[in-house]
């Protein structure tokens, strides 16, 4: 019997393994490179087996991932970087696919997608706190644009469903997303769950879409529809 047969299948050389945080399990953690795809100067792609590299100056390179924790699999895209020295390296591997966090509708203020984005980066890098710390500044800055800026969250949201911007469910929602946001804000040594973090970005990003997308869809939608009908006589 070949003692090859035995061998630890993750042991391999430091090319053959990448650490990332994980999109599937969110563990970061190593994973074993399963294959590569170099683009070459002229932009014609060349399959990379076993370390073989046929060209010699790809400008950047998509690698095929498996997880050791989960087994599942990730596509990373990395760029190829000559420094001054002429020492050549790749950056550190962007995650292609799975698609983690799709851009959110553009009718929803910049400001507040930068700061969804910011929760979502920290969800991927396993700052789980630091998540839900974002989700907060989320309702903060919906409470600022609409011009609720009464000294407290809590007041901002309460005076968003009098106005009816808000109905009863989704100000449940937004007080309970303000409680975990802040208690992730204050020392409590009680660590924070990704599940935790995952759902309440999530939360925060219907929230989002319930405001600036989907109100304001229904809005031209029952406008078009009064056109289309005309006055009653």
């Amino acid at each position: 019997m070949n003692e090859d047969e035995y061998a630890d299948p993750w042991q391999y050389t430091d090319k053959d393994n990448i650490v990332l945080n994980c999109p599937h399990c969110g563990f970061k953690i190593l994973h074993r490179v399963m294959g590569s795809t170099i683009d070459d100067p002229v932009g014609v792609p060349s399959l990379v087996l076993d370390g073989y590299e046929p060209f010699a100056d790809p400008l950047r390179r998509f690698q095929l991932l498996k997880c050791r924790n989960c087994c599942e699999f990730t596509l990373i895209r990395q760029q190829k970087i000559v420094d001054t020295s002429t020492t050549e390296h790749w950056t550190e591997g962007e995650i292609v696919w799975p698609v983690i966090n799709p851009s959110l509708n553009v009718r929803i203020p910049s400001g507040l997608r930068r700061e969804h984005a910011e929760g979502m980066l920290c969800l991927r890098s396993g700052a789980y706190t630091a998540a839900l710390v974002m989700v907060r500044r989320i309702l903060e800055g919906v409470c600022s644009q609409f011009g609720f800026n009464n000294k407290t969250l809590v007041q901002n949201l309460s005076a968003m469903e009098q106005q009816g911007l808000i109905d009863g469910r989704l100000l449940e929602w937004a007080q309970t997303l303000r409680v975990v946001g802040n208690t992730a804000a204050h020392y409590t040594n009680h660590q924070v769950g990704r599940e935790d973090a995952e759902e309440a970005l999530s939360l925060a990003e219907a929230l989002l879409e319930y405001l600036y997308v989907f109100s304001v869809q229904f809005e031209e939608f029952k406008k078009r529809n009064a056109e289309k009908i005309g006055p009653k006589p």
